[in-house]
């Protein structure tokens, strides 16, 4: 079975490359020779320009110059899953450029092979999140604490950072957080709602550095991840009674079909849900037992 999907994959690609019986010309109907070297430059450029995270565009840029086009040439080589991104943003590259078909395009995306990957599952301890938090300059503070008091990516951080002063938003001034309406997708990802406490979000609004930068830090300081924090965020809400579906909604995970009943009625439960999160982080982190008693006075300044 393997062998014809190799097969089968190896034909296609050399039809996208026009080395089938049209004797070297490029579809759909280019008579030049495909130039590999001179397409080097254009490729590293629209990765480049791509509206992805810094470490995921490094991970892309690094792994084509190990490999530069021989992941398109040889798919059935693709060992990681970086290679196997690579591959898929070749491929849209050669779709966009119209060196290939989209019939090609999507056909080459279904046979390529994805690699085996161990999850990684590791869920950090408070003591790990409050050492790091207690290591980090004050604007890379606020922006890992937006990170885990809303469960979401640094890239969806740094679209809130960056559209702060437009984004729609409701406070909540008794519970004492806001929520931002983000409706942000890109791809497969989608983030909804931004929810952090008050102090937090006034911090976030004079933010002057990109959330992106906080990565730089942690890793050149051996500090603990910020991936892992949507991880925490997830458990201690599943911990306290939290539905999976509502810490879902959060986090941008939801059926693809979410029909706008559904999508409203998960809003009014992520609302009623927020403050019992926001709580139960803020006891882990700070030891403020404010459960159940009226927010007004911010008894937390987060810095």
């Amino acid at each position: 079975m393997r062998a014809r999907l190799l097969g089968a994959l190896s034909s296609e690609v050399e039809r996208s490359l026009g080395m089938g019986e049209a004797g070297g010309s490029i579809p759909p109907g280019s008579t030049n020779k495909l130039n590999f070297e001179g397409l080097k430059p254009l490729f590293i450029s629209w990765i480049e320009k791509k509206d992805i995270s810094k470490d995921y565009k490094a991970k892309l840029l690094n792994s084509f110059r190990k490999l530069n086009f021989s992941i398109y040439k040889n798919p059935e080589k693709i060992n990681t899953e970086t290679e196997l991104k690579l591959f898929y943003n070749i491929v849209r590259f050669f779709e966009e450029k119209r060196i290939i078909t989209s019939e090609q395009a999507t056909n080459l995306r279904k046979i390529a092979h994805k690699p085996k990957s161990t999850p990684d599952n590791y869920i950090p301890t408070v003591e790990e999140i409050k050492h790091t938090i207690n290591k980090l300059p004050k604007q890379h503070k606020i922006i890992y604490l937006a990170l885990l008091y809303s469960g979401l990516r640094i890239t969806e951080i740094d679209y809130l950072i960056k559209n702060i002063q437009n984004i729609k938003k409701q406070e909540f001034r008794k519970e004492g957080f806001v929520k931002y309406s983000l409706n942000w997708k890109r791809g497969k990802k989608s983030a909804y709602f931004a929810y952090l406490p008050y102090p937090i979000s006034q911090k976030l609004a004079k933010a002057r550095i990109k959330a992106e930068s906080l990565s730089d830090y942690i890793k050149k300081h051996n500090l603990l991840p910020a991936k892992y924090l949507r991880k925490f965020f997830y458990t201690k809400g599943l911990e306290i009674g939290i539905p999976s579906e509502v810490l879902d909604f959060y986090q941008g995970r939801s059926s693809k079909s979410i029909g706008a009943k559904h999508y409203l009625a998960k809003s009014v439960l992520a609302d009623k849900y927020y403050l019992r999160i926001m709580q139960k982080l803020d006891f882990l982190l700070y030891k403020c037992d404010n459960i159940a008693k009226p927010y007004q006075a911010y008894p937390i300044s987060y810095s």
